[in-house]
């Protein structure tokens, strides 16, 4: 197929030798007629009455045939210059640019040295779902582009989503306007579809400005504040264990301990011998499983239980003789054979005495969240139905503090267990979720790494279960998952980026944006005694369509769009300010949480004589005695 090059190369040449003679003819007409008035009524008269004779006339005659010839070694001069030295031309044009230092000039050649470009808005539209807001939304998803379009005479909002069943990645450093340019009208589209989310919450203004409108949009709302955890709901990290023990599944059960677990003593990195985590590990699930077995009560099931019994039973009692005991490992001996709490503990009963005791000291200091009176108290019971989001549509704002990093430990186990029960759920709906449910995890980089997450996102996508991924830039993946690093990257079928100031996820966003052929040109001169020679010399070379310190300046107010199996695109994509969202997201006047409950919690501690509470009528309530435990502040001002 030829180029568009010899296509005018060819069109030229067959014009200028079928037209030119014609053209020639008022020469021959003013030779032979010596005056020029009705020059212009004999030409055309001469060449639509007698076309072959006037072109042979023409050319017949010496002068003008030599006039002829020269014309045509200026077009062939020219067309020359056209066809092998196209980067002059190239270059003189408007260079298709974002801003002023931001891309590179038009594309040269034939691809010799890449192909990549950006998509046209036509391509945007075919690869992604369009969306005009003023008509309910057949599919929704993440929100990556919006701008006011003309629609037969009607200004329409067009918006761009990606609702495939797929995980997306979003690079967006601090201040670069993620929450209001692309969460908030996520969370708008979405709830206009009725889906679910579970969505982690900084600053608490998702939750703030977002949850009166998905209330009257019939949604589910709830609220774990890890900030303030006197208000909001509750949720008890040991439910999916007491359950499973209920339904003497204790497979199940083992493994939602020995999760729990790990990501307690994982929620920073361990370097050395990983018998150390282990054990520590074995103990922590050793003692859930303990209190999800033995303890009496309902109320007493819970992690405030599992700390009392570590804090209380775990030291090491000397003898006079120099014999030790450790009440803790004792009580578990004690067990009978097979209890699941006594064959959990394993790995640390068969250590040496001096490991328990790092063993217990360990996971004392790992459990020491929940020493804390409001943590102890807000996972000390279970309102809201963990696998909810995948039967009705739910919103889930876990508010993370930024300020206490300890606490950061309870998303990661949040997330975990919502992702376990929407598994069971799905599996109980021949592998898919009645209700498609989104994670938006904002600061996911931040948070102690996920159990096993490079495998849950690679099978998930099709269970309706999605994973939007919001970091500040790619070395927050690869420092806190190591070798998952790459798995969970590659799943990540959209990259959508906004900002960042990492060098090294700017290289790796150019890589990714592909190469394209562009032209070069150079000159150089050789100044001698009696001669001055000058040069110049032209080629093709590849360039990214964005070199690394343009990703590191990029625009304000778009997105850069990395689909797999489509070129980039840039997309315009303003704040909420210009979306009707900002009118229905407005800031609840009752906003304000109802607090949690002040009563004690209620903690288990074997051997312990449990008292039965005493029915006194007093003003017509049931009046129980108080508790003595180290949980007792409800009297403390935080």
């Amino acid at each position: 197929m030829l180029s568009r090059k010899w296509i005018f190369a060819i069109s030229t040449v067959v014009i200028e030798i079928v037209a030119l003679p014609y053209l020639l003819a008022f020469l021959w007409l003013l030779n032979k007629t010596k005056q020029f008035k009705g020059l212009m009524d004999a030409w055309f008269k001469q060449v639509t009455t007698e076309p072959v004779g006037t072109y042979f006339h023409v050319l017949s005659d010496s002068t003008l045939l030599k006039t002829f010839l020269l014309l045509q070694l200026i077009v062939a001069a020219f067309l020359l210059q056209t066809l092998w030295r196209p980067e002059k031309k190239v270059l003189n044009q408007r260079n298709r640019r974002l801003r002023e230092g931001v891309g590179g000039p038009e594309a040269a050649g034939d691809g010799q040295h890449g192909t990549s470009r950006w998509q046209s808005e036509e391509e945007l539209d075919a690869s992604t779902t369009v969306w005009y807001a003023d008509d309910p939304p057949k599919e929704t998803g993440l929100v990556i582009g919006m701008k006011y379009v003309t629609v037969r005479g009607r200004k329409r909002m067009k918006v761009w989503q990606i609702t495939r069943d797929g995980h997306n990645l979003i690079i967006g450093a601090t201040r670069s306007g993620k929450s209001r340019r692309m969460v908030m009208p996520t969370i708008w589209s979405i709830a206009k579809k009725g889906e679910s989310m579970i969505l982690s919450d900084p600053k608490g203004e998702l939750y703030a400005r977002s949850h009166k409108y998905l209330r009257e949009l019939g949604y589910e709302v709830v609220m774990l504040d890890f900030r303030n955890p006197k208000r909001g709901n509750y949720w008890n990290l040991m439910d999916p264990i007491r359950r499973a023990i209920e339904e003497e599944d204790y497979a199940r059960a083992s493994e939602a301990a020995w999760d729990v677990a790990h990501t307690i003593v994982h929620q920073k990195q361990h370097s050395g011998d990983p018998i150390w985590a282990n054990g520590q590990e074995s103990i922590i699930a050793a003692l859930m499983l303990l209190v999800a077995t033995e303890a009496p009560k309902q109320e007493q099931k819970h992690l405030a239980s599992v700390y009392t019994i570590l804090s209380e039973m775990g030291e090491t009692i000397q003898f006079a003789d120099g014999s030790e005991m450790n009440p803790l490992l004792e009580y578990l001996k004690s067990l009978p054979m097979g209890h699941i709490a006594r064959t959990t503990l394993a790995t640390a009963r068969v250590s040496p005495e001096k490991m328990r005791a790092s063993f217990l000291g360990g996971a004392t200091v790992d459990l020491r969240l929940f020493a804390d009176p409001a943590i102890a108290r807000m996972t000390s019971k279970q309102d809201h139905d963990l696998a909810g989001p995948g039967k009705r549509k739910t919103a889930v704002f876990m508010i993370i503090p930024d300020e206490k990093s300890t606490r950061h430990v309870l998303a990661t186990l949040y997330v975990s267990q919502t992702y376990e029960a929407l598994v069971q759920l799905a599996n109980e709906h021949h592998g898919r979720l009645p209700v498609r449910v989104h994670y938006l995890l904002d600061e996911f980089g931040n948070l102690p790494p996920i159990t096993d997450f490079g495998t849950k996102i690679t099978v998930s996508a099709g269970r309706g279960i999605l994973f939007n991924l919001i970091v500040q830039d790619l070395g927050q993946i690869k420092k806190k998952y190591k070798d998952e690093d790459t798995t969970i990257i590659g799943n990540c079928q959209t990259w959508i980026y906004l900002l960042t100031r990492d060098m090294d996820t700017a290289k790796k966003l150019s890589e990714m944006t592909g190469k394209y052929t562009v032209a070069t040109q150079s000159q150089s001169a050789n100044v001698q005694t009696k001669d001055i020679s000058t040069g110049y010399s032209s080629g093709l070379t590849s360039r990214p369509l964005l070199m690394p310190d343009e990703i590191l300046r990029f625009p304000e107010n778009q997105a850069l769009v990395l689909q797999a199996r489509q070129f980039p695109a840039i997309t315009p994509l303003p704040d909420l300010s210009h979306w009707p969202a900002d009118q229905d997201l407005e800031l609840a006047e009752d906003h304000v949480v109802k607090p949690l409950s002040s009563d004690p919690v209620d903690v288990w501690l074997p051997g312990q004589q449990q008292e039965e509470p005493e029915e006194i009528v007093e003003y017509g309530e049931l009046v129980k005695p108080k508790k003595k435990s180290i949980f007792d502040d409800e009297d403390e001002e935080e």
